[in-house]
């Protein structure tokens, strides 16, 4: 039986992705109209430049979400994303699970698409709004439980929209990030070029004197692309934790926390930790173990067994020693009203019956 309680539905860290992305989507629509208006200009004449800009700005936000559409999806985990789907004996070992964590869920299990990956973790990937998929590694090395967990797991991201509000926020800030890759490959190259020749030093000296005037004139801007980029780190690290809320929710705790220990380094830098896009092991298995509290077991109401109660002595004159109590209440009170007399179900129990 599954549980209502667990169906699709964003949360807060799914807006909260959309709304850290905003700054760059505002630039990214910048460069598309500048763009659009230099193409037009240049191809149909000065006076085409704004319509032309206008057009390519309102296909450049469609394709957003047409990229959400399951046909669009299943091109791109193919062609782009490089995943495949899964060989008969693969099926075999991941439809038990999959069905399982479907059932906990309510959610029929063709709302997604499983699709395998050969990343060498042991954990897996979501794209978009239905595509979910998991490595070849966790196939061949983890059991049918801790494989349902990581589904449990990455079907938390989809459900909760990460995946799709990521996605989102990918494409529509992708010029805004490519103009940002640029800078960075002529600032390096320029490091480079110094670091090379005596002669490269004053041209590094230029591109980073123009840079910093640049800051120093408009420093709002890169602020808010700091603050902005913070928040997005902040909400990615959320996801995790949220997705991992989502799986223990639906029973899957114990196999998670069991699965996150096998990939605790003890040699690794916690330093880093603070500077990854995921959170360690360690702390979500701090988080999960508060799921891990003993849950009380139902209370069934069960009929007693006569045979036992007459072969233990103790209970047998515990019980007729009640029904002489009772009989003495009664005898001191009196009988009872003819109302109730002439009822055979609430007949006296005579002394020494059972």
């Amino acid at each position: 039986m599954g549980n209502s309680g667990y169906r699709r539905g964003p949360d807060y860290l799914a807006y909260a992705m959309i709304l850290a992305g905003m700054p760059a989507i505002l630039i990214s629509g910048l460069f598309v109209l500048a763009l659009g208006s230099r193409l037009g200009s240049w191809i149909y004449g000065s006076h085409a430049g704004s319509w032309t800009a206008l057009t390519l700005l309102g296909i450049w936000f469609a394709v957003g979400p047409l990229a959400g559409s399951r046909r669009v999806e299943a091109l791109i985990a193919k062609r782009f994303m490089r995943f495949r789907l899964p060989s008969p004996r693969e099926s075999a070992k991941i439809a038990p699970a999959f069905e399982e964590v479907c059932n906990r869920a309510a959610v029929r299990p063709a709302r997604y698409d499983l699709w395998v990956t050969d990343s060498p973790t042991i954990f897996g990937q979501v794209l978009m709004g239905h595509s979910v998929a998991i490595s070849k590694n966790a196939i061949l090395a983890l059991p049918r439980s801790e494989l349902a967990a990581v589904l449990a797991h990455e079907i938390g991201h989809v459900a909760r929209y990460h995946s799709l509000a990521f996605s989102a926020v990918w494409w529509w800030s992708l010029p805004a990030r490519t103009a940002g890759s640029v800078v960075l490959i002529i600032l390096r190259l320029s490091w480079m070029v110094a670091q090379a020749s005596c002669l490269g030093a004053p041209l590094a000296f230029a591109v980073w004197a123009s840079l910093l005037l640049v800051f120093a004139t408009s420093p709002l801007p890169f602020c808010v692309l700091a603050v902005c980029a913070a928040g997005a780190w902040m909400a990615t690290r959320g996801a995790e934790y949220r997705a991992d809320d989502y799986a223990a929710r639906l029973g899957f705790a114990p196999q998670l926390v069991e699965l996150l220990q096998k990939s605790v380094h003890p040699e690794s830098v916690s330093g880093k930790e603070y500077f990854s896009r995921y959170p360690s092991p360690e702390r979500r298995i701090r988080r999960l173990r508060a799921h891990l509290s003993p849950v009380p077991e139902p209370l069934h109401r069960t009929e007693p067994d006569l045979d036992e109660l007459r072969r233990n002595p103790d209970l047998t004159r515990a019980a007729e020693d009640i029904v002489n109590a009772l009989q003495t209440v009664f005898l001191t009170v009196g009988p009872p009203p003819d109302s109730i007399r002439t009822n055979p179900h609430n007949a006296p129990v005579p002394s020494g019956g059972q």
